[in-house]
């Protein structure tokens, strides 16, 4: 499956037929994705569902989510900042990302971050992938992560 940027950049996305496992056998429930007191949540609408019968899902590896999303913060004006995951209990198999705004290079060469952070996860095993947005962010981030959300729904379902 190819797909395409804006840029007209192409990113290859591969089904994956194999998913991390967890070393013991977990009961995979679809994700409820839901704003808290603290935080707005989006949910991404993914082409692929949770296989019931098997608890596997037919998704896009991690590795390729992370790619898509390299090329489409970029094309945003944001930048990668951190990665890692989510409780390993609750959402075995997951990764989270970590974007900031992208404010150009210090006289170092270091990476000049704007105030703010918009956080992606995907689970590919629970197929569910949203965005979370703090009340408390600046105004950038919300803007980010709804048109984040756009444009990642837009390439996958390209």
């Amino acid at each position: 499956l190819e797909m395409t940027s804006t840029a007209n950049k192409s990113v290859a996305l591969q089904a994956s037929s194999a998913i991390t496992k967890p070393t013991r056998p977990v009961k995979i429930r679809p994700a409820v994705i839901k704003d808290t007191a603290k935080t707005r949540n989006l949910e991404i609408k993914l082409p692929f569902r949770l296989d019931k019968t098997s608890s596997k899902a037919n998704a896009f590896s991690a590795e390729a989510m992370e790619s898509v999303l390299r090329e489409l913060s970029s094309d945003m004006g944001l930048f990668m900042s951190h990665i890692t995951r989510l409780g390993r209990k609750r959402y075995p198999g997951n990764r989270h990302w970590h974007f900031k705004q992208d404010l150009g290079r210090n006289g170092k060469g270091g990476q000049i971050k704007g105030p703010g952070c918009l956080d992606v996860t995907y689970w590919p095993m629970g197929c569910a992938m949203w965005i979370s947005m703090r009340y408390c962010e600046p105004e950038w981030v919300h803007k980010a992560g709804a048109e984040m959300k756009q444009r990642v729904e837009h390439v996958l379902q390209s």
